[in-house]
């Protein structure tokens, strides 16, 4: 379970980002559509990929707490944290790229779609210690102990801490240029640049299928293909910044999920909140999410209906 969580979340997040590329690859650039639009409108995989971390984190942070707050004597989210570690740290430094690359040749390589998500991984992980420490504060208000148990806050505590231990690796290893290297790629290579701007032969297929391209073909294929390359591969091709509204809602809506999952995964609202000692998700005088009514004077009456 400890190795299964940062693997599972890891597949995740990779298989996301290869969706968003191949779609925005597809069903934009290579498209009439971005004609008229105007140049990239990178903001759609810029915020798609930035929320697919910031969720996969939530769901990380959600799982060790709940297992916590359930279990008073599980020791495995430490193995969870440690297996986490070293997992971001691969994939963030490339090498896991470098291995894959070494077994696929060009059929894997790095794009900036992958730069992308390796880009949000230093600020991700650090909304759902947000969306934790607001419910610690939320029950201290309500005059309820701010943890459950002591584990919870060894397992807070260690969510922190493998941020921050993560975050200073990165730093060490851009500091020390400790990344591995990889072929230069060759702009003017007809059979890499045809596989990298289309996408793969399918997607290339599906895309130049439909009939509103048939007419447009001629005029756009030769300048979408170098835009296309441009955006998967061309360092020079850089993501604009996000503006405000994007960062406010990748981070607004994973927080609301992390919320949401803590409470399902949690044991309940009334033993999220403190005003229960024991997880329970059945009976009249319980509030859920989706039942938030409970008996104020017997707020953990079980009884079934």
């Amino acid at each position: 379970f400890g190795l299964g969580v940062p693997v599972v979340l890891s597949v995740y997040e990779c298989l996301g980002t290869l969706a968003i590329g191949r779609f925005f690859i597809k069903d934009f650039v290579l498209k009439e559509v971005r004609t008229k639009m105007g140049p990239t409108q990178a903001i759609l995989p810029s915020v798609i990929i930035t929320l697919l971390h910031f969720l996969s984190e939530g769901m990380r942070a959600c799982v060790l707490v709940a297992g916590a707050a359930n279990d008073p004597e599980d020791g495995g989210w430490m193995f969870s944290l440690v297996s986490s570690l070293v997992c971001n740290v691969i994939s963030r430094t490339h090498w896991m790229d470098k291995c894959l690359f070494l077994l696929f040749g060009d059929y894997w390589r790095m794009d900036n779609f992958s730069r992308l998500l390796m880009q949000t991984k230093f600020h991700g992980g650090y909304p759902p210690i947000v969306a934790l420490l607001c419910v610690g504060v939320v029950r201290a208000s309500l005059g309820h102990p701010v943890v459950p148990n002591s584990n919870v806050a060894f397992v807070t505590a260690g969510i922190v801490a493998e941020n921050i231990v993560e975050d200073i690796i990165m730093l060490a290893v851009g500091y020390f240029n400790l990344r591995p290297a990889f072929p230069t790629v060759d702009p003017n290579d007809e059979e890499l640049r045809a596989r990298a701007c289309k996408s793969g032969a399918i997607v290339a297929k599906e895309a130049w299928s439909d009939a509103e391209m048939e007419e447009a073909r001629t005029s756009v294929t030769t300048d979408a293909e170098f835009l296309a390359w441009d955006v998967q591969y061309n360092l020079r091709h850089v993501f604009p910044e996000l503006p405000l509204w994007a960062h406010f809602s990748v981070v607004m809506i994973s927080l609301f999920h992390t919320l949401l999952f803590l409470i399902l995964l949690g044991g309940g609202l009334n033993f999220v909140l403190g005003f229960c000692n024991e997880h329970g998700y059945g009976g009249v005088g319980r509030g859920i999410v989706w039942w938030p009514l409970m008996e104020v004077s017997n707020p953990c009456r079980g009884e079934d209906f």
